[in-house]
């Protein structure tokens, strides 16, 4: 009698082939992958460590929870974790991930790619790869990971932000669902990068794990060598912000020059969607859909902010006492409106889409039509 979880492996192997095929065309064309916007005490995550040398250069590779780590990586062969995966690529290479769930604490300082020939990381085509643990990954530069999605592990620590990306310069993190992080953070940008991007990210449900208003859905500690988070939905943190941008305490660094730009935020409350913190400068948040704060709170608010040049402009703003607070070093560029959006739930396939046409202008489905 054939054994039916080979006959399985067999199947699944035969769609990740068919979607690194489809892959392949689009990266050959150039075609950037649409935005998937879907959507849980013990060992820390292992110690960082340097990648080994790359195992070719401008290569197409695969990874499968049905593959093997001592296979060849080929998408005839793939491996079977993402950790030994990711740690294998140099300028160039293209991993795509197949459909199922990678169970790992990844910790990895990765191989640069390079402005001519950038490391790709993409979901093979209809799979939807999950991360259950932690994803930190440092010194990516000129590194592109799209589809990469990541829930939480119960098995790991509330001081592990659940996705950590520090340093590097040009590298870009989007089209993925974060959720469930019991954690300071479902995401942390750290360190020092250089003109990173987030992007087309769905970062929800952060849950009450550590001391009041701590547990972010997204913290930006990242420096001053720019960034943008921009066409993202941040909904459910009752503990944190939606995004915390500034360091952990006064005195810990200067963060700034950052665009946050067509963002959706809703219902984030510890306590407010966005707060900036300490020697933070140069931000700008424009375009964005603002909705839910603390009782008596604005949508954006400072925490002893130390810095200047700080603007929040042409958004929308609901469900609060006003789009930002009265404090130097932040400021009212204007055309900001205070509006219900309607927005609807989470459930649909454009989760957060405003009903209210005008507010259609502002947040993630700007200048997407209702289907």
């Amino acid at each position: 009698m054939a054994d039916p979880s080979a006959e399985g492996r067999r199947g699944r192997r035969a769609v990740l082939l068919l979607g690194l095929l489809l892959v392949a065309v689009l990266l050959a064309g150039g075609v950037v992958l649409a935005t998937r916007d879907g959507g849980s005490g013990s060992p820390q995550a292992p110690p960082g460590r340097p990648a080994p040398e790359a195992v070719g250069a401008g290569e197409q590779y695969a990874v499968s929870p049905d593959g093997d780590d001592d296979a060849s990586g080929r998408p005839d062969a793939p491996w079977r974790t993402l950790e030994h995966a990711l740690s294998r690529l140099g300028p160039g290479d293209v991993l795509v991930v197949g459909d199922g769930r990678y169970r790992e604490n990844i910790d990895l300082d990765l191989r640069a790619g390079t402005p001519e020939a950038p490391v790709r990381v993409v979901a093979a085509a209809d799979a939807r790869p999950v991360v259950v643990g932690l994803l930190w990954l440092a010194d990516l530069s000129w590194w592109d990971i799209r589809g990469l999605n990541v829930t939480w592990d119960e098995d790991n620590d509330a001081d592990e932000h659940m996705v950590k990306l520090t340093d590097g310069e040009g590298w870009r993190f989007a089209d993925a669902e974060l959720w469930g992080a019991r954690s300071f953070a479902a995401l942390l940008v750290d360190g020092e990068p250089q003109e990173f991007t987030l992007s087309g990210l769905y970062v929800h449900d952060t849950y009450p794990s550590n001391e009041t208003n701590q547990d972010h859905l997204v913290y930006l500690n990242c420096g001053t060598g720019g960034g943008v988070l921009e066409r993202s939905i941040l909904a459910h943190s009752s503990n944190g912000r939606a995004i915390k941008i500034g360091g952990p305490r006064r005195g810990s660094g200067e963060v700034g020059d950052i665009v946050v730009r067509y963002v959706t935020m809703v219902d984030n409350r510890g306590p407010s969607n966005v707060q900036l913190a300490y020697e933070t400068s140069d931000v700008v948040i424009e375009n964005s859909i603002l909705v839910g704060a603390a009782a008596g709170r604005p949508n954006v608010t400072a925490f002893g902010l130390d810095g200047a040049g700080n603007t929040v402009r042409d958004s929308l703003g609901w469900e609060s006492t006003g789009m930002l607070e009265d404090v130097d070093g932040l400021s009212d560029g204007g055309g900001n409106v205070r509006r219900d959006p309607r927005l609807s739930g989470p459930g649909s396939a454009r989760p957060y889409f405003p009903a209210d046409e005008q507010a259609r202008a502002y947040g993630r489905w700007a200048g997407v039509d209702d289907e």
